[in-house]
Protein backbone atom coordinates (compact mmCIF):
# COMPACT_ATOMS: atom_id res chain seq x y z
CA UNK A 1 0.00 0.00 0.00
CA UNK A 2 1.56 3.46 -1.05
CA UNK A 3 1.43 7.00 1.23
CA UNK A 4 1.05 9.97 0.34
CA UNK A 5 1.39 13.18 2.41
CA UNK A 6 -2.00 15.50 3.12
CA UNK A 7 -0.61 18.87 4.49
CA UNK A 8 -0.16 19.13 8.18
CA UNK A 9 -2.22 15.50 8.69
CA UNK A 10 -0.18 11.90 8.86
CA UNK A 11 0.40 9.86 5.30
CA UNK A 12 -2.18 8.76 3.48
CA UNK A 13 -2.45 5.62 1.79
CA UNK A 14 -3.01 5.54 -1.62
CA UNK A 15 -3.60 2.69 -2.32
CA UNK A 16 -6.09 -0.37 -0.72
CA UNK A 17 -6.53 -4.23 -1.27
CA UNK A 18 -8.98 -6.60 0.28
CA UNK A 19 -8.18 -8.38 2.85
CA UNK A 20 -10.49 -11.13 5.20
CA UNK A 21 -10.55 -12.14 8.45
CA UNK A 22 -9.25 -15.81 7.77
CA UNK A 23 -5.93 -14.40 7.08
CA UNK A 24 -6.18 -13.88 3.12
CA UNK A 25 -4.39 -10.62 1.95
CA UNK A 26 -5.98 -10.00 -2.06
CA UNK A 27 -3.08 -9.45 -4.61
CA UNK A 28 -4.79 -6.61 -5.89
CA UNK A 29 -3.90 -2.56 -5.52
CA UNK A 30 -6.62 -0.49 -6.03
CA UNK A 31 -6.61 3.45 -5.91
CA UNK A 32 -8.04 5.42 -3.44
CA UNK A 33 -9.96 8.74 -4.30
CA UNK A 34 -9.72 10.65 -1.70
CA UNK A 35 -11.89 13.45 -3.20
CA UNK A 36 -14.93 10.71 -2.47
CA UNK A 37 -13.91 9.79 1.03
CA UNK A 38 -16.08 11.68 3.59
CA UNK A 39 -14.23 13.06 6.29
CA UNK A 40 -16.47 12.40 8.96
CA UNK A 41 -17.02 8.52 8.09
CA UNK A 42 -14.01 7.76 6.30
CA UNK A 43 -15.05 4.12 6.96
CA UNK A 44 -18.13 4.00 5.22
CA UNK A 45 -16.58 4.93 1.72
CA UNK A 46 -17.12 1.96 -0.62
CA UNK A 47 -13.93 1.31 -2.70
CA UNK A 48 -15.60 -1.49 -5.03
CA UNK A 49 -12.08 -3.23 -6.36
CA UNK A 50 -11.00 -4.43 -2.80
CA UNK A 51 -14.65 -5.80 -1.66
CA UNK A 52 -14.65 -6.97 -5.26
CA UNK A 53 -11.62 -8.93 -4.39
CA UNK A 54 -12.80 -10.33 -1.05
CA UNK A 55 -16.17 -11.49 -2.76
CA UNK A 56 -13.95 -13.78 -5.14
CA UNK A 57 -12.10 -14.55 -2.31
CA UNK A 58 -15.74 -15.56 -0.09
CA UNK A 59 -17.13 -17.47 -2.93
CA UNK A 60 -14.14 -19.79 -3.41
CA UNK A 61 -13.99 -20.14 0.18
CA UNK A 62 -17.72 -20.72 0.29
CA UNK A 63 -17.10 -23.69 -2.26
CA UNK A 64 -15.09 -25.44 -0.31
CA UNK A 65 -16.62 -25.61 2.85
CA UNK A 66 -19.95 -27.07 4.88
CA UNK A 67 -22.87 -25.13 3.92
CA UNK A 68 -24.66 -23.48 6.35
CA UNK A 69 -28.52 -24.06 6.20
CA UNK A 70 -30.40 -21.58 4.40
CA UNK A 71 -32.57 -19.81 7.11
CA UNK A 72 -29.65 -19.20 9.56
CA UNK A 73 -27.50 -17.46 6.78
CA UNK A 74 -30.86 -15.19 5.79
CA UNK A 75 -30.83 -14.85 10.04
CA UNK A 76 -27.37 -13.57 10.25
CA UNK A 77 -27.78 -11.74 7.36
CA UNK A 78 -30.61 -9.84 9.11
CA UNK A 79 -28.66 -9.69 12.30
CA UNK A 80 -25.77 -8.13 10.53
CA UNK A 81 -27.80 -5.27 8.54
CA UNK A 82 -29.66 -4.48 11.93
CA UNK A 83 -26.61 -4.50 14.41
CA UNK A 84 -24.95 -2.14 11.61
CA UNK A 85 -27.94 0.35 11.66
CA UNK A 86 -27.65 -0.23 15.50
CA UNK A 87 -24.62 1.53 15.81
CA UNK A 88 -25.35 4.09 13.92
CA UNK A 89 -28.38 4.72 15.85
CA UNK A 90 -27.49 3.93 19.41
CA UNK A 91 -23.75 2.74 19.73
CA UNK A 92 -24.22 1.76 23.39
CA UNK A 93 -27.04 -0.56 22.49
CA UNK A 94 -25.22 -2.38 20.08
CA UNK A 95 -22.47 -2.95 21.64
CA UNK A 96 -24.18 -4.27 24.45
CA UNK A 97 -26.33 -6.73 21.72
CA UNK A 98 -22.09 -7.60 20.23
CA UNK A 99 -21.16 -8.26 24.02
CA UNK A 100 -24.24 -10.98 24.33
CA UNK A 101 -23.36 -12.75 20.82
CA UNK A 102 -19.58 -12.51 22.02
CA UNK A 103 -21.16 -14.97 24.81
CA UNK A 104 -23.43 -16.89 22.77
CA UNK A 105 -20.91 -17.58 20.11
CA UNK A 106 -18.01 -18.52 23.38
CA UNK A 107 -20.58 -21.06 24.24
CA UNK A 108 -21.51 -22.82 21.43
CA UNK A 109 -18.25 -22.77 19.82
CA UNK A 110 -17.19 -24.62 22.20
CA UNK A 111 -19.61 -27.44 22.34
CA UNK A 112 -19.27 -27.57 18.58
CA UNK A 113 -15.02 -27.63 18.85
CA UNK A 114 -15.36 -30.33 21.82
CA UNK A 115 -17.74 -32.67 19.24
CA UNK A 116 -15.43 -32.24 16.28
CA UNK A 117 -12.93 -33.79 18.64
CA UNK A 118 -14.67 -36.07 20.27
CA UNK A 119 -15.68 -37.48 17.29
CA UNK A 120 -12.44 -37.55 15.67
CA UNK A 121 -13.18 -35.62 12.67
CA UNK A 122 -9.65 -35.26 10.64
CA UNK A 123 -8.73 -32.26 11.12
CA UNK A 124 -7.90 -32.05 7.00
CA UNK A 125 -11.71 -32.34 6.89
CA UNK A 126 -11.87 -29.84 9.57
CA UNK A 127 -9.81 -27.44 7.51
CA UNK A 128 -11.94 -28.14 4.24
CA UNK A 129 -15.37 -27.94 5.85
CA UNK A 130 -14.17 -24.25 7.54
CA UNK A 131 -12.29 -23.52 4.19
CA UNK A 132 -8.88 -22.64 6.36
CA UNK A 133 -5.72 -24.60 6.23
CA UNK A 134 -5.45 -27.53 8.72
CA UNK A 135 -3.15 -25.66 11.34
CA UNK A 136 -5.96 -22.49 11.04
CA UNK A 137 -8.46 -25.14 12.05
CA UNK A 138 -6.57 -26.14 14.23
CA UNK A 139 -5.76 -23.19 15.70
CA UNK A 140 -9.83 -21.97 15.49
CA UNK A 141 -11.38 -25.23 17.18
CA UNK A 142 -8.75 -24.65 19.92
CA UNK A 143 -9.46 -21.10 20.33
CA UNK A 144 -13.15 -22.22 21.11
CA UNK A 145 -11.90 -25.21 22.98
CA UNK A 146 -9.64 -23.34 25.68
CA UNK A 147 -11.89 -19.69 25.61
CA UNK A 148 -12.50 -19.17 29.54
Amino acid sequence: MGLRRHPARAPLATHLRGVCACGWRGTGLHPIDWSRVEEERPYDTEIPGPHADWQDHIEHVEARTVPVPAELDALVAELDMRLRSLADDAPLAALRVVAVLERLVGRVGMVAAFHTRADEVPWESVGRALGLTEQEARSRVASYRYRS
